[in-house]
């Protein structure tokens, strides 16, 4: 992982310079940085896979952003979870940081290296049993109104996983919007998400070598057994693994249906179905996401919102809406 990011780091030494002579051949002088101040909330979070996709996990969440002219980001995040501890029913804290920087390389295309650390609290066992950084580099291009990006991230921590993201947009901006000097902007779009487990906390299990172990040797062992058996190997993994423990126990409790028949969950449904036979080291297409991000611009201020949903590939899985809403301060 060391020598991952010491190409990356010899990258952007290469590139820096080069990119400030482009960025200096349109600027003309420099630019004051901009510092931005975000406020929202989501009525539900996705995080990578870690989070009990049978409960609703609603955030609050601030942003402290300094974007330099020459292309170099900042930001600081600190985030309050619902719904994320072990027992999936208390919040948990979350705080972010980290940086980027867009190598411009012409007018319509550019790439983006970037790089965030997580400090979680205590209490949520799910994510401090996941990674905590995560690097990636984004690739956008500009046509006229629509901008297409693809990303590839690597995650790290006691867990690694590699992501790869498809994403198009639409870029429409309406300035004097209501005979005013205030704009509207609106950027619906598109998001195929690709990684090695899955936005969904069964699935991206199913690359645990011991509950594929566990499945293996008891193919029969439904989700009350699993729950209550004392078999020692089932007792260490369940103490080993509490945040999964609760989600088997949330599928009795939110109505939810599996399977091509699609019959609701009991007590007596097979764990298998819900433990798929790991494949590692390939990468499969998770989810399609669908999103629409709306900001009414007046001045420095901006009202956000934006409406999203998620439609997992597992067939185990349901599609979830989402809504997200925020204002923001640029100075």
């Amino acid at each position: 992982m060391s020598k991952f990011f010491l190409k990356l780091s010899m990258v952007i030494l290469v590139l820096m310079p080069f990119n400030n002579l482009l960025q200096a051949q349109s600027e003309s002088k420099v630019q004051k940085p901009i510092y931005t101040i975000e406020s929202s909330y989501s009525s539900n979070t996705l995080s990578y896979g870690l989070l009990d996709h049978y409960a609703i996990h609603p955030s609050v969440n601030a942003n402290f952003d300094v974007q330099f002219n020459k292309g170099l980001n900042f930001y600081l995040s600190p985030t309050s979870l619902g719904n994320s501890d072990s027992t999936n029913r208390n919040s948990t804290s979350e705080f972010a940081f980290g940086a980027s920087y867009q190598l411009r390389v012409n007018k319509n295309f550019s790439l983006t290296p970037s790089f965030s650390h997580f400090i979680f609290s205590k209490n949520t066992t799910a994510l401090n049993s996941g990674f905590n950084n995560y690097a990636d580099v984004n690739a956008g291009l500009t046509v006229d109104w629509w901008e297409l990006n693809a990303s590839i991230g690597y995650g790290y921590g006691k867990t690694t996983d590699y992501f790869i993201n498809f994403a198009g947009n639409a870029n429409i901006r309406i300035d004097n919007f209501g005979e005013t000097k205030n704009a509207l902007l609106l950027k619906p779009g598109i998001d195929f998400s690709f990684n090695r487990g899955s936005l969904l906390l069964l699935n991206d299990l199913k690359r645990t070598s011991g509950l594929s172990s566990i499945v293996k040797l008891y193919p029969n062992l439904t989700i009350t057994e699993f729950l209550t058996s004392t078999i020692p190997a089932i007792v260490t993994f369940r103490k080993l693994h509490p945040a999964l423990v609760t989600t088997v126990s949330n599928l009795l409790t939110r109505n939810r249906k599996t399977g091509s028949s699609k019959t609701p969950v009991t007590g007596n449904s097979l764990l298998a179905d819900f433990v798929p036979s790991p494949v590692k080291g390939k990468l499969g297409l998770v989810s399609v996401n669908l999103f629409l991000p709306i900001s009414y611009e007046i001045n420095n201020f901006a009202i956000k919102a934006e409406l999203a949903y998620c439609s997992p590939t597992s067939q185990t899985a349901t599609g979830e809406f989402y809504a997200t809403i925020g204002v923001a301060y640029s100075f």
